[in-house]
C-alpha cells in the first residue's frame, strides 16, 4: 500500500498504491519513524477524502497531494512542519487542515481547531496566502488580523470571470 525509503532520519513514504477513503499514515515502518511525504507522493489520487500524518512527519515535498480532487479534511501534528510547493494545490474539496490530535482535546478545544482549520484550508485552497499556512500561529489574535486582511483584499479584487465586488 506505501511504498518508502529508508533514510538516515527514518522512513519518507514515497507513493501510494491503494483505494482507501481515509488515510492513516503510519508512524512506523521497519521500526523506523515515518517522517516525511514525499514528492507527488499522493498527486492526483481520486479516492482519498480524509489523511492523517502522524506526529513524526517534520517535511512534506513539492506536490505531495496536489490534484486529490475529493481530499476534504487533513489532520497534521500540532507543530510546525517544512512544506513543499504546492502540496494541496488543486485540492478543490479540502475544506479543513486541523493541526494536533483531536484525541486530547476538550469538546470546546475541539470545535476551535475544527473552525480554524477552516481558514487554514482557504489559504490554500481559495486565497492562495501559503505565507499564512502556519500550524503554530493559526488561530492566534495577529494570525487572523493578517488572515482577514488578506480576505479582504480577496473580496475586493475583480473577478476574472467577470463578477465586481463593490
Amino acid at each position: 500500500m506505501f511504498q518508502y525509503e529508508m533514510q538516515k532520519e527514518g522512513v519518507r513514504i514515497t507513493g501510494y498504491r491503494g483505494s482507501e477513503t481515509h488515510v492513516s499514515i503510519p508512524e512506523v515502518l521497519e521500526d523506523q519513524p515515518v517522517v516525511g511525504i514525499g514528492k507527488k507522493c499522493f498527486v492526483g489520487n481520486k479516492q482519498i477524502k480524509e489523511v492523517i500524518v502522524p506526529k513524526h512527519v517534520t517535511f512534506m515535498d513539492d506536490w505531495a497531494f496536489a490534484n486529490c480532487n475529493q481530499l476534504a479534511r487533513v489532520e497534521l501534528p500540532g507543530r510546525q512542519m517544512e512544506f513543499g510547493k504546492g502540496v494541496f494545490q488543486g485540492c478543490v474539496s479540502l475544506g479543513k487542515i486541523v493541526a494536533g490530535t483531536s484525541e486530547c482535546r476538550t469538546e470546546e478545544e475541539q470545535q476551535r481547531a475544527e473552525q480554524v482549520g477552516a481558514l487554514l484550508a482557504a489559504t490554500v485552497n481559495g486565497l492562495d496566502a501559503y505565507h499564512l499556512f502556519s500550524l503554530t500561529e493559526a488561530g492566534g489574535e495577529q494570525w487572523l488580523a493578517v488572515w482577514d486582511g488578506k480576505l479582504l483584499s480577496f473580496l475586493r479584487t475583480d473577478d476574472t470571470k467577470g463578477f465586481t465586488v463593490v
